[in-house]
């Protein structure tokens, strides 16, 4: 099913280089 929702990888993607940027600012949103 995870291949039939590529929006949902984009989006974990997503969220994981904002908590990097956030982690690297250390500011957590």
């Amino acid at each position: 099913m995870a291949a039939q929702i590529p929006e949902s990888d984009q989006i974990k993607q997503q969220n994981e280089a904002l908590a990097a940027k956030a982690g690297l600012l250390g500011q957590p949103r």
